[in-house]
């Protein structure tokens, strides 16, 4: 499923599920999906992703950031964000919003 492409311009924000608890370890971050059950870890860079969805940026900044952060070209960041988010979409742990908080 292509959940991005077909519902964000980069600039709609996408917003954790309010039944998604987040636990940061030292190397990871575990996201624990209370309403089905599942839980699920992600490494330092998807932790960041997570961090910065859960402060509202929009997936423009997202890569932006990444991109600087970790000295990378746009569109490499571009497509790994691009896959954790449609994963994240496909597991209902993110939400689109079409609001500016």
């Amino acid at each position: 499923m292509n959940n991005i492409a077909s519902v964000d311009d980069g600039e709609r924000l996408l917003s954790p599920a309010p039944y998604v608890l987040c636990v940061k370890y030292v190397d990871m971050t575990v996201l624990l999906d209370v309403e089905h059950g599942q839980y699920y870890s992600l490494n330092d860079t998807g932790g960041d992703i997570w961090k910065m969805l859960c402060e509202g940026h929009t997936r423009t900044a997202i890569v932006s950031a990444l991109a600087n952060e970790y000295g990378i070209d746009t569109d490499t960041a571009t497509h790994d964000v691009h896959v954790l988010l449609n994963e994240m979409l496909d597991a209902t742990l993110i939400h689109v919003t079409t609001e500016n908080h």
